[in-house]
Protein backbone atom coordinates (compact mmCIF):
# COMPACT_ATOMS: atom_id res chain seq x y z
CA UNK A 1 0.00 0.00 0.00
CA UNK A 2 2.90 2.08 0.53
CA UNK A 3 4.35 1.64 -2.16
CA UNK A 4 1.48 2.39 -4.09
CA UNK A 5 0.81 5.33 -2.68
CA UNK A 6 3.85 6.86 -3.60
CA UNK A 7 3.95 5.67 -6.64
CA UNK A 8 0.90 7.41 -7.40
CA UNK A 9 1.87 10.69 -5.93
CA UNK A 10 5.16 10.83 -7.38
CA UNK A 11 3.19 9.54 -11.15
CA UNK A 12 0.41 12.01 -10.66
CA UNK A 13 3.40 15.21 -10.28
CA UNK A 14 5.23 13.58 -13.58
CA UNK A 15 2.02 13.73 -15.53
CA UNK A 16 0.86 17.26 -14.17
CA UNK A 17 4.72 18.14 -14.78
CA UNK A 18 4.52 16.28 -18.29
CA UNK A 19 0.98 17.49 -19.25
CA UNK A 20 2.21 21.57 -19.08
CA UNK A 21 5.20 20.81 -20.75
CA UNK A 22 3.09 19.43 -23.61
CA UNK A 23 0.35 21.66 -23.30
CA UNK A 24 3.01 24.41 -23.49
CA UNK A 25 4.48 23.12 -26.74
CA UNK A 26 0.97 21.98 -28.48
CA UNK A 27 -0.48 25.64 -27.45
CA UNK A 28 2.78 27.17 -29.43
CA UNK A 29 2.41 24.15 -32.03
CA UNK A 30 -1.50 25.58 -32.64
CA UNK A 31 -0.36 28.70 -32.47
CA UNK A 32 2.07 27.99 -35.17
CA UNK A 33 -0.45 26.18 -37.00
CA UNK A 34 -2.77 29.36 -36.64
CA UNK A 35 0.22 31.25 -37.94
CA UNK A 36 0.84 29.28 -40.97
CA UNK A 37 -3.00 29.11 -42.02
CA UNK A 38 -3.16 32.52 -41.69
CA UNK A 39 -0.34 32.85 -43.70
CA UNK A 40 -1.39 30.53 -46.94
CA UNK A 41 -4.72 32.34 -46.38
CA UNK A 42 -2.73 35.68 -46.52
CA UNK A 43 -0.97 33.97 -49.97
CA UNK A 44 -3.81 32.90 -51.70
CA UNK A 45 -5.60 36.33 -50.99
CA UNK A 46 -1.99 37.54 -52.40
CA UNK A 47 -2.62 34.93 -55.27
CA UNK A 48 -6.36 35.97 -56.07
CA UNK A 49 -5.43 40.20 -55.94
CA UNK A 50 -2.55 39.09 -58.37
CA UNK A 51 -4.58 37.61 -60.52
CA UNK A 52 -7.55 40.44 -60.69
CA UNK A 53 -4.46 42.26 -61.58
CA UNK A 54 -3.69 40.44 -64.47
CA UNK A 55 -7.24 40.43 -65.44
CA UNK A 56 -7.11 44.15 -64.80
CA UNK A 57 -3.83 44.80 -66.98
CA UNK A 58 -5.68 42.68 -69.87
CA UNK A 59 -8.81 44.42 -69.76
CA UNK A 60 -6.63 47.68 -69.91
CA UNK A 61 -4.40 46.67 -72.85
CA UNK A 62 -7.59 46.01 -74.55
CA UNK A 63 -9.30 49.37 -73.97
CA UNK A 64 -5.87 50.61 -74.93
CA UNK A 65 -6.27 48.92 -77.79
CA UNK A 66 -9.35 50.20 -78.56
CA UNK A 67 -8.35 53.57 -77.89
CA UNK A 68 -5.58 53.47 -80.46
CA UNK A 69 -8.07 52.22 -82.67
CA UNK A 70 -10.42 55.23 -82.01
CA UNK A 71 -7.36 57.15 -82.52
CA UNK A 72 -6.73 55.88 -85.77
CA UNK A 73 -10.41 56.26 -87.07
CA UNK A 74 -9.95 59.73 -86.07
CA UNK A 75 -6.78 60.49 -87.60
CA UNK A 76 -8.09 58.72 -91.12
CA UNK A 77 -11.87 60.77 -90.59
CA UNK A 78 -9.54 64.62 -90.25
CA UNK A 79 -7.51 63.57 -92.86
CA UNK A 80 -10.63 62.68 -94.94
CA UNK A 81 -12.37 65.74 -93.52
CA UNK A 82 -9.26 67.87 -94.94
CA UNK A 83 -9.24 66.49 -98.27
CA UNK A 84 -13.30 67.19 -98.81
CA UNK A 85 -12.07 70.77 -97.41
CA UNK A 86 -9.67 70.73 -99.62
CA UNK A 87 -11.79 69.72 -102.69
CA UNK A 88 -14.45 72.24 -101.61
CA UNK A 89 -11.96 74.66 -101.44
CA UNK A 90 -10.76 73.90 -105.02
CA UNK A 91 -14.29 73.47 -106.23
CA UNK A 92 -14.66 77.48 -104.78
CA UNK A 93 -12.19 78.58 -106.84
CA UNK A 94 -13.45 77.14 -109.79
CA UNK A 95 -16.72 78.48 -109.21
CA UNK A 96 -14.95 82.10 -108.67
CA UNK A 97 -13.25 81.58 -111.72
CA UNK A 98 -16.37 80.54 -114.08
CA UNK A 99 -17.83 83.33 -112.25
CA UNK A 100 -15.31 85.98 -113.36
CA UNK A 101 -14.98 84.13 -116.71
CA UNK A 102 -18.96 84.76 -117.01
CA UNK A 103 -18.95 88.02 -115.86
CA UNK A 104 -16.61 88.72 -118.87
CA UNK A 105 -18.73 86.68 -121.07
CA UNK A 106 -21.89 89.38 -119.98
CA UNK A 107 -19.44 92.16 -120.10
CA UNK A 108 -18.29 91.53 -123.53
CA UNK A 109 -22.17 90.86 -124.65
CA UNK A 110 -23.14 93.76 -123.28
CA UNK A 111 -20.16 95.28 -125.08
CA UNK A 112 -21.45 93.28 -128.37
CA UNK A 113 -25.20 94.86 -127.83
CA UNK A 114 -24.12 97.84 -126.96
CA UNK A 115 -21.98 97.48 -130.74
CA UNK A 116 -24.88 96.41 -132.41
CA UNK A 117 -26.67 99.41 -131.33
CA UNK A 118 -24.32 101.52 -132.55
CA UNK A 119 -23.79 99.87 -136.09
CA UNK A 120 -27.42 100.40 -135.85
CA UNK A 121 -27.57 103.67 -135.83
CA UNK A 122 -24.91 104.11 -138.34
CA UNK A 123 -26.42 101.48 -140.38
CA UNK A 124 -29.55 104.13 -140.24
CA UNK A 125 -27.26 106.73 -140.85
CA UNK A 126 -25.94 105.40 -143.49
CA UNK A 127 -29.04 104.65 -145.38
CA UNK A 128 -30.07 108.12 -144.93
CA UNK A 129 -27.04 109.50 -146.67
CA UNK A 130 -27.09 106.86 -149.43
CA UNK A 131 -28.50 108.91 -151.48
CA UNK A 132 -25.58 110.71 -151.09
CA UNK A 133 -23.06 108.13 -151.91
CA UNK A 134 -24.61 105.20 -152.93
CA UNK A 135 -21.27 103.42 -153.48
CA UNK A 136 -19.67 104.08 -150.58
CA UNK A 137 -22.90 103.35 -148.38
CA UNK A 138 -23.46 99.96 -150.15
CA UNK A 139 -19.76 99.51 -149.61
CA UNK A 140 -19.97 100.36 -145.90
CA UNK A 141 -22.97 98.54 -145.70
CA UNK A 142 -21.95 95.41 -146.76
CA UNK A 143 -19.19 95.60 -144.77
CA UNK A 144 -20.87 96.25 -141.79
CA UNK A 145 -23.25 93.60 -142.26
CA UNK A 146 -20.12 91.22 -142.05
CA UNK A 147 -19.30 92.91 -139.10
CA UNK A 148 -22.70 92.27 -137.85
CA UNK A 149 -22.74 88.69 -139.03
CA UNK A 150 -18.98 88.37 -137.46
CA UNK A 151 -20.76 89.82 -133.93
CA UNK A 152 -24.09 87.84 -134.28
CA UNK A 153 -21.79 84.31 -134.40
CA UNK A 154 -19.22 85.96 -131.60
CA UNK A 155 -22.60 86.56 -129.67
CA UNK A 156 -24.02 82.67 -130.30
CA UNK A 157 -20.31 81.58 -129.25
CA UNK A 158 -20.13 83.51 -126.10
CA UNK A 159 -23.98 82.32 -125.21
CA UNK A 160 -23.22 79.30 -125.52
CA UNK A 161 -20.14 79.33 -123.56
CA UNK A 162 -22.40 81.02 -120.91
CA UNK A 163 -24.64 78.18 -121.11
CA UNK A 164 -21.44 75.81 -120.71
CA UNK A 165 -20.71 77.77 -117.79
CA UNK A 166 -24.02 77.55 -116.33
CA UNK A 167 -24.03 73.62 -116.68
CA UNK A 168 -20.88 73.51 -114.99
CA UNK A 169 -21.79 75.82 -112.73
CA UNK A 170 -24.74 73.72 -111.59
CA UNK A 171 -22.45 70.55 -111.69
CA UNK A 172 -20.03 72.06 -109.07
CA UNK A 173 -22.83 73.22 -106.81
CA UNK A 174 -24.03 69.37 -106.81
CA UNK A 175 -20.43 68.35 -106.12
CA UNK A 176 -20.20 71.01 -103.13
CA UNK A 177 -23.77 69.53 -102.15
CA UNK A 178 -22.24 66.12 -101.96
CA UNK A 179 -18.85 67.36 -100.28
CA UNK A 180 -21.28 69.46 -97.66
CA UNK A 181 -23.46 66.24 -96.62
CA UNK A 182 -20.31 64.28 -96.54
CA UNK A 183 -18.57 66.54 -94.55
CA UNK A 184 -21.45 66.75 -92.44
CA UNK A 185 -21.88 62.76 -92.00
CA UNK A 186 -17.96 62.92 -91.37
CA UNK A 187 -18.72 65.79 -88.56
CA UNK A 188 -21.39 63.76 -86.91
CA UNK A 189 -19.08 60.49 -87.39
CA UNK A 190 -16.32 62.12 -85.82
CA UNK A 191 -18.39 63.80 -82.75
CA UNK A 192 -19.33 59.68 -82.16
CA UNK A 193 -15.70 59.21 -81.87
CA UNK A 194 -15.05 61.47 -79.88
CA UNK A 195 -18.21 60.50 -77.29
CA UNK A 196 -16.52 56.69 -77.78
CA UNK A 197 -13.10 58.31 -77.14
CA UNK A 198 -14.44 60.35 -73.98
CA UNK A 199 -16.09 57.28 -72.67
CA UNK A 200 -12.91 55.04 -72.78
CA UNK A 201 -10.97 57.48 -71.76
CA UNK A 202 -13.47 57.91 -68.84
CA UNK A 203 -13.19 53.71 -68.97
CA UNK A 204 -9.54 54.22 -68.71
CA UNK A 205 -9.14 56.54 -66.33
CA UNK A 206 -11.17 54.22 -64.33
CA UNK A 207 -9.65 51.14 -64.56
CA UNK A 208 -6.35 52.94 -63.44
CA UNK A 209 -8.11 53.77 -60.20
CA UNK A 210 -8.76 50.24 -59.98
CA UNK A 211 -5.37 49.02 -60.89
CA UNK A 212 -4.45 51.69 -58.39
CA UNK A 213 -6.51 50.23 -55.42
CA UNK A 214 -5.65 46.74 -56.58
CA UNK A 215 -1.66 47.83 -56.06
CA UNK A 216 -2.62 49.49 -52.59
CA UNK A 217 -4.74 46.66 -51.68
CA UNK A 218 -1.47 44.00 -52.50
CA UNK A 219 1.01 46.30 -50.81
CA UNK A 220 -0.43 46.02 -48.05
CA UNK A 221 -1.63 42.44 -48.01
CA UNK A 222 2.23 42.20 -49.00
CA UNK A 223 3.05 44.15 -45.78
CA UNK A 224 0.69 41.94 -43.62
CA UNK A 225 2.33 38.86 -44.80
CA UNK A 226 6.11 40.01 -44.00
CA UNK A 227 4.56 40.82 -40.60
CA UNK A 228 3.19 37.06 -40.36
CA UNK A 229 6.69 36.12 -41.91
CA UNK A 230 8.21 37.93 -39.09
CA UNK A 231 5.68 36.62 -36.19
CA UNK A 232 6.39 33.34 -37.75
CA UNK A 233 10.32 33.88 -37.75
CA UNK A 234 9.42 34.69 -33.93
CA UNK A 235 7.57 31.76 -33.13
CA UNK A 236 10.32 29.53 -34.79
CA UNK A 237 13.12 31.61 -32.87
CA UNK A 238 10.38 30.67 -29.48
CA UNK A 239 10.30 27.06 -30.64
CA UNK A 240 13.99 26.64 -31.25
CA UNK A 241 14.07 28.70 -27.42
CA UNK A 242 11.54 26.31 -25.95
CA UNK A 243 13.29 22.95 -27.79
CA UNK A 244 16.76 24.60 -26.38
CA UNK A 245 14.98 24.74 -22.90
CA UNK A 246 13.33 21.35 -23.44
CA UNK A 247 16.70 19.78 -23.85
CA UNK A 248 18.45 21.64 -21.31
CA UNK A 249 15.58 20.88 -18.55
CA UNK A 250 16.03 16.73 -19.88
CA UNK A 251 19.52 17.08 -19.16
CA UNK A 252 18.84 18.84 -15.73
CA UNK A 253 16.64 15.98 -15.09
CA UNK A 254 19.02 13.19 -15.72
CA UNK A 255 21.19 15.03 -13.27
CA UNK A 256 18.72 15.42 -10.73
CA UNK A 257 17.72 11.49 -11.07
CA UNK A 258 21.55 11.02 -10.84
CA UNK A 259 21.83 12.93 -7.90
CA UNK A 260 18.46 11.89 -6.11
CA UNK A 261 20.00 8.22 -6.73
CA UNK A 262 22.77 9.22 -5.02
CA UNK A 263 21.39 10.45 -1.90
CA UNK A 264 19.27 7.91 -2.12
CA UNK A 265 22.29 5.55 -1.58
CA UNK A 266 24.57 7.71 0.65
CA UNK A 267 21.15 7.61 2.91
CA UNK A 268 20.89 3.91 3.00
CA UNK A 269 24.54 3.74 3.86
CA UNK A 270 23.96 6.17 6.29
CA UNK A 271 21.29 4.68 7.98
CA UNK A 272 21.78 0.90 7.35
CA UNK A 273 21.48 -0.38 10.68
CA UNK A 274 17.91 1.27 10.66
CA UNK A 275 17.08 0.49 7.83
CA UNK A 276 17.92 -2.83 8.46
CA UNK A 277 15.62 -3.06 11.75
CA UNK A 278 12.94 -1.97 9.51
CA UNK A 279 12.04 1.49 11.29
CA UNK A 280 13.16 3.62 8.38
CA UNK A 281 12.27 2.83 4.56
CA UNK A 282 13.62 5.02 2.28
CA UNK A 283 12.11 5.05 -1.65
CA UNK A 284 13.26 6.41 -4.90
CA UNK A 285 10.89 7.09 -7.61
CA UNK A 286 11.51 9.25 -10.37
CA UNK A 287 11.42 13.13 -9.36
CA UNK A 288 11.01 12.69 -5.67
CA UNK A 289 12.86 10.38 -2.04
CA UNK A 290 10.79 9.64 0.69
CA UNK A 291 12.15 8.63 4.23
CA UNK A 292 9.83 6.70 6.16
CA UNK A 293 10.46 6.73 9.65
CA UNK A 294 8.69 5.37 12.94
CA UNK A 295 7.69 7.24 15.29
CA UNK A 296 8.62 5.42 18.37
CA UNK A 297 12.60 6.41 17.19
CA UNK A 298 11.46 10.35 17.31
CA UNK A 299 8.63 10.77 19.87
CA UNK A 300 7.51 8.98 23.37
CA UNK A 301 3.70 8.24 23.49
CA UNK A 302 1.70 11.70 22.92
CA UNK A 303 4.58 14.44 23.21
CA UNK A 304 6.31 16.40 20.01
CA UNK A 305 9.79 16.42 21.77
CA UNK A 306 12.21 14.20 19.62
CA UNK A 307 14.21 12.00 21.53
CA UNK A 308 18.21 11.68 21.43
CA UNK A 309 18.59 9.18 19.18
CA UNK A 310 16.38 10.51 16.88
CA UNK A 311 18.25 13.23 16.71
CA UNK A 312 21.43 11.78 15.92
CA UNK A 313 19.27 10.11 12.82
CA UNK A 314 17.81 13.63 11.78
CA UNK A 315 21.91 14.95 11.84
CA UNK A 316 22.61 12.05 9.47
CA UNK A 317 20.13 12.68 6.87
CA UNK A 318 20.90 16.92 7.34
CA UNK A 319 24.29 16.11 6.32
CA UNK A 320 22.82 14.99 3.25
CA UNK A 321 20.14 17.30 2.66
CA UNK A 322 21.84 20.22 3.25
CA UNK A 323 23.96 19.46 -0.61
CA UNK A 324 20.44 19.87 -2.10
CA UNK A 325 19.80 23.36 -2.33
CA UNK A 326 17.46 22.55 -5.12
CA UNK A 327 15.16 20.31 -3.29
CA UNK A 328 12.19 20.88 -1.20
CA UNK A 329 12.40 19.54 2.31
CA UNK A 330 8.38 18.73 3.32
CA UNK A 331 7.74 17.06 6.80
CA UNK A 332 5.04 14.96 6.91
CA UNK A 333 3.54 14.11 10.65
CA UNK A 334 0.97 11.12 10.43
CA UNK A 335 -0.49 9.29 13.57
CA UNK A 336 -3.07 6.40 14.29
CA UNK A 337 -6.82 6.85 14.41
CA UNK A 338 -6.79 6.44 18.08
CA UNK A 339 -8.29 9.65 19.49
CA UNK A 340 -6.07 12.34 22.32
CA UNK A 341 -6.62 10.65 26.01
CA UNK A 342 -7.54 13.17 28.52
CA UNK A 343 -4.14 13.39 29.89
CA UNK A 344 -2.85 15.43 26.85
CA UNK A 345 -5.77 16.60 25.01
CA UNK A 346 -5.31 19.97 26.83
CA UNK A 347 -2.26 20.46 24.87
CA UNK A 348 -3.47 18.45 21.77
CA UNK A 349 -6.77 18.76 21.28
CA UNK A 350 -6.73 16.45 18.02
CA UNK A 351 -4.40 13.93 16.30
CA UNK A 352 -3.64 17.25 13.98
CA UNK A 353 -2.12 18.97 16.85
CA UNK A 354 0.02 16.36 17.61
CA UNK A 355 1.12 15.45 13.95
CA UNK A 356 1.69 19.15 13.26
CA UNK A 357 4.32 19.45 16.46
CA UNK A 358 5.91 16.54 15.40
CA UNK A 359 6.38 17.81 11.85
CA UNK A 360 7.43 20.98 12.98
CA UNK A 361 9.93 20.00 15.81
CA UNK A 362 11.65 18.32 13.10
CA UNK A 363 11.65 21.14 10.16
CA UNK A 364 12.40 23.07 13.36
CA UNK A 365 15.71 21.03 13.80
CA UNK A 366 16.52 20.87 10.49
CA UNK A 367 16.74 24.72 9.86
CA UNK A 368 18.13 25.88 13.75
CA UNK A 369 20.90 23.09 14.11
CA UNK A 370 21.89 22.94 10.24
CA UNK A 371 20.87 26.01 9.15
CA UNK A 372 18.74 24.45 6.25
CA UNK A 373 16.83 27.55 4.26
CA UNK A 374 13.58 27.53 5.76
CA UNK A 375 12.39 28.65 2.22
CA UNK A 376 13.35 25.01 1.40
CA UNK A 377 11.11 23.23 4.53
CA UNK A 378 7.66 22.97 4.35
CA UNK A 379 5.69 21.51 7.62
CA UNK A 380 2.65 19.26 7.45
CA UNK A 381 0.06 17.34 9.47
CA UNK A 382 -1.97 14.37 8.09
CA UNK A 383 -3.01 13.64 11.21
CA UNK A 384 -4.85 10.24 10.94
CA UNK A 385 -6.14 10.38 7.23
CA UNK A 386 -3.66 9.26 5.08
CA UNK A 387 -2.86 6.16 7.04
CA UNK A 388 0.04 3.48 5.35
CA UNK A 389 -2.71 -0.03 6.31
CA UNK A 390 -5.72 -0.08 8.31
CA UNK A 391 -6.12 0.82 11.65
CA UNK A 392 -7.40 -2.76 12.25
CA UNK A 393 -3.95 -4.13 14.63
CA UNK A 394 -1.52 -2.53 17.37
CA UNK A 395 1.26 -3.23 14.59
CA UNK A 396 -0.72 -1.64 11.95
CA UNK A 397 -1.42 1.34 13.60
CA UNK A 398 2.46 1.29 14.96
CA UNK A 399 3.17 1.71 11.12
CA UNK A 400 0.95 4.66 10.42
CA UNK A 401 2.37 6.89 13.01
CA UNK A 402 5.39 7.84 10.84
CA UNK A 403 7.20 10.80 9.99
CA UNK A 404 8.03 11.01 6.77
CA UNK A 405 10.68 13.35 4.99
CA UNK A 406 9.71 13.89 1.16
CA UNK A 407 12.58 15.23 -1.01
CA UNK A 408 11.17 16.81 -4.08
CA UNK A 409 12.18 19.03 -6.79
CA UNK A 410 11.44 22.69 -6.48
CA UNK A 411 10.50 23.66 -9.54
CA UNK A 412 7.93 20.59 -9.25
CA UNK A 413 6.58 21.58 -5.82
CA UNK A 414 5.84 25.45 -6.95
CA UNK A 415 3.77 24.23 -10.20
CA UNK A 416 1.87 21.97 -7.59
CA UNK A 417 1.29 24.60 -5.25
CA UNK A 418 0.19 27.15 -8.02
CA UNK A 419 -2.33 24.57 -9.17
CA UNK A 420 -3.89 24.20 -5.86
CA UNK A 421 -3.90 27.48 -5.71
CA UNK A 422 -5.30 28.16 -8.73
CA UNK A 423 -8.06 25.05 -8.09
CA UNK A 424 -9.11 26.83 -4.47
CA UNK A 425 -10.54 29.94 -6.79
Amino acid sequence: MKNRKYVLIIVCAALALFAASCGANKKLLMENQGLGSELQTSRARGDELERQLGDTRVSLAEVTEELEGLDLRLYETEAELAAAANQLAIGADELDALGARLTGVREELQKSYAENESLERTVQELTDGMKASGNEMAKQIAQLTKRRQELEKQAAGLKNELEQSSRQNEALTRQIGRFTAKNESLEAQSQDLRAALETATRRNEQQSQAVEGYRKTIGAQASEIQALKTDLLGLEGRIAGIEQNKEALLQQEELDKARLKKTYEDLLASLESEVGEKTIQIENFQDALTINIMDQIFFDSGKAAIKKDGLSILDRIAAILANLPEKIIRVEGHTDDVPIGPKIKSVYPSNWELASARSSAVARYFIDKHRIDPARVVAISYSQYRPLVPNTTEGNRAKNRRIEIVLTDRSLYEMMELRGSLDGE
